[in-house]
Order: C-alpha cells, then sequence, then structure tokens
C-alpha cells in the first residue's frame, strides 16, 4: 500500500499498481451507499493513467443521473463521513474531503453530461493512448513539483496551459450509453524545410506568439516585452535575415499546409548548440516543435555533432526533459539591455544512426 503525502506538500511518485485497487475498494463502498443513485464510479486524474507519475493521491469521479439527485448524494455521503465542500468555485462539481482517518483520496460527485465530467475524462483517456503526451505531462509536473513544493496552487496553476491544450486536441465522443468514448488527438499536418533569408519576417512572428503564448506565467513583463517586442520593427527583420544569409545557424521552419510558418528552431554546428525553437502559440502540443527537434537532431549528426546544450526557458523545461535532454544546472542569460532571464542548462547525447 503507499504511502500518501501531506496535505501542504507535492510530491510526484513513479506510478504505483496499487491504485487502481486502492480505487476500487473506494469505489465499491461508494457504490453500497449510493445504492440506486450512483450510475458509476471512475478512476480519473494521473494516478488512472497506467506508466504516468502522480501525487499519490486518487482521484474519483461518482456520477448522478441528474443534478437534482445531487442533494441527496451528498447527505448519504455525509452518513459515512465525507465533508462535502461546496463547489469550490467549479460549477458542476461536489468535491468531498474523506472521512477522517482514511487514506487521502480525492471524491468528486457529478451528474451525468456535466462539463467538469467531459473534462476529466476527455483528459484521462487522452493521457492513457498518448504516450508521448503521457511524458511530457509527467515531466512537467515533476519539474513542477520541484518548483513549487509546498505550494500546491502554483504546482497546480502551472499545469492549467497543458491541460487545456490537451483538451482542445480532444473531441469526446458519447457512446449510447452516455459513457466517455474514445478519444482522437487532432494532429496539424504541416511541412518542415530550411529557413531562408526572405522568411526573417514570419520566424520572428512565430517566435513573438509562441514566447508570449507560453513563457509569460513564468517571466516578468519587462522580460517578455525585450524577448519578444510587441512591434517587429523593420531594422530587427533585417539584421536576422542577413544574419540567416551567412549560414552560420543551420535552421529549419514548420509550415502549414498554406506555407505559413508556424515554428523555428536552430543549431549552431561551430558551438553544438541547439539556439533556439520556437512555435507559434495556436500551434503548439500538435507535435510540431518535436518534429523541429527530431530534424535539427539529424542535422546535428549529419555534421558530425555528439551531443547538442542549449539554455532553456524555464517553461520550455519539460518539453526538453520528456525529449531527451538532460538538466545540468540554473543559469542566467544576460539580456541586451543588461538585464537577467533565468534558464536552466541542459544536454542531449546525439547518438549516430544504427
Amino acid at each position: 500500500m503507499p504511502t500518501f503525502g501531506k496535505y501542504d506538500a507535492v510530491r510526484i511518485v513513479e506510478y504505483d499498481s496499487a491504485w487502481p485497487v486502492i480505487f476500487e475498494t473506494l469505489a465499491a463502498r461508494l457504490r453500497e451507499h449510493l445504492t440506486n443513485l450512483v450510475l458509476r464510479v471512475e478512476h480519473v486524474g494521473s494516478t488512472a493513467v497506467p506508466g504516468l507519475a502522480a501525487k499519490p493521491i486518487v482521484d474519483i469521479d461518482a456520477i448522478v443521473a441528474s443534478a437534482a439527485e445531487i442533494p441527496l448524494a451528498i447527505e448519504r455521503l455525509a452518513t459515512i463521513g465525507y465533508v462535502h465542500e461546496g463547489n469550490l468555485g467549479v460549477e458542476g462539481r461536489e468535491p468531498f474531503r474523506p472521512p477522517a482517518g482514511e487514506q487521502r483520496h480525492h471524491l468528486y460527485l457529478l451528474a451525468e453530461g456535466a462539463n467538469e465530467l467531459r473534462r476529466h475524462l476527455a483528459f484521462r483517456d487522452a493521457l492513457r493512448a498518448d504516450a508521448r503526451l503521457r511524458s511530457e505531462y509527467g515531466a512537467l509536473k515533476r519539474f513542477l513539483a520541484d518548483r513549487h513544493s509546498t505550494d500546491v496552487a502554483a504546482y497546480t496553476a502551472g499545469k492549467d496551459a497543458f491541460v487545456e491544450a490537451a483538451l482542445l486536441r480532444c473531441q469526446p465522443r458519447p457512446t449510447s450509453n452516455g459513457e466517455h468514448g474514445t478519444i482522437t488527438p487532432a494532429r496539424l499536418p504541416f511541412s518542415l524545410r530550411r529557413g531562408r533569408p526572405n522568411d526573417a519576417l514570419s520566424i520572428l512572428e512565430a517566435q513573438r506568439s509562441a514566447i508570449r503564448g507560453t513563457a509569460a506565467a513564468s517571466y516578468t513583463p519587462a522580460i517578455i516585452d525585450e524577448w519578444a517586442p510587441p512591434i517587429i520593427v523593420p531594422q530587427r527583420v533585417e539584421a536576422f535575415a542577413r544574419w540567416i544569409e551567412r549560414d552560420e545557424e543551420l535552421i529549419i521552419v514548420a509550415t502549414d499546409s498554406n506555407e505559413r510558418i508556424i515554428g523555428f528552431g536552430s543549431i549552431v554546428p561551430n558551438s553544438a548548440e541547439l539556439r533556439a525553437l520556437y512555435v507559434a502559440a495556436a500551434h503548439g502540443r500538435r507535435g510540431v516543435g518535436r518534429a523541429i527537434l527530431g530534424r535539427l537532431e539529424e542535422l546535428a549528426r549529419e555534421v558530425g555533432l555528439s551531443e547538442l546544450h542549449m539554455d532553456s526557458s524555464i517553461n520550455a523545461v519539460p518539453f526538453y526533459e520528456a525529449n531527451g535532454f538532460t538538466s545540468l544546472e540554473q543559469g542566467e542569460h544576460r539580456m541586451a539591455s543588461g538585464g537577467r532571464m533565468a534558464c536552466v542548462r541542459m544536454r542531449k547525447a546525439i547518438r549516430p544512426e544504427k
């Protein structure tokens, strides 16, 4: 039986095969005491996803037929020690504290068809179906737990963008009995090619979108404005076009079906550096960044590199860790204004093709 963590600590552990057993034990008792009320009991959250690291706290959704039955279900749950906490600001989801002395778990009471129920099941099923999504989410949780080990609210808020992006890619289809159907992640068609000087403006626009869409929660507005200025002035475009012409970086761009640039990345062979990797915010978490990184690693092999190193922005660390990079140390990047931007120094061995 796993040990459950303290209420004020964020602790991520490897997947434990005991979690489904714990769920079944708790679910059986809920079914017994909610007889003729509960339609089904679902294991949700990270402990419901085999192979996913998680806080060792089982999440349970108890589903009744309609909102009209929720008050009676609340009364029944109170008889076995569950304490109703109100909806805590989330409409359609009624959370409970477990009975005193029981191992910690989260119980939610929801009506069939509730939006929060659809979200819980859609995200769980997407994680079960997609190994890469699972790996990225696990890496993000470990990073956030390390950064916010005693701040549950900050840890939870740090996952919000990832969860929302994953849900946008999912189209839940209810089956005939009302249960949640298959989740099909929607992949955006795109292609990769080498960057050209006349791509300069489009590349900078994609960079601006990526930074403002994904890094704003990790850095101050002043850093964001210097890193990704709201207005891209002609002088910056011209300077970047000249830099591309010098061919000191190998640049790969991703384009959509209309040939618009939606992301780019670059390596500097002379220093074995991964210099940049950005995907426009509207196209994030659809495999674009992973594809660009894969092509850059192929180029690194072609020019004889045995590793790549980089300074990663704080928000991007989980992505790189999920794609084989190792975090070495915390660092700072000196900006043109003299300001300092926190980063993480990372590296990845580039293995030759077999």
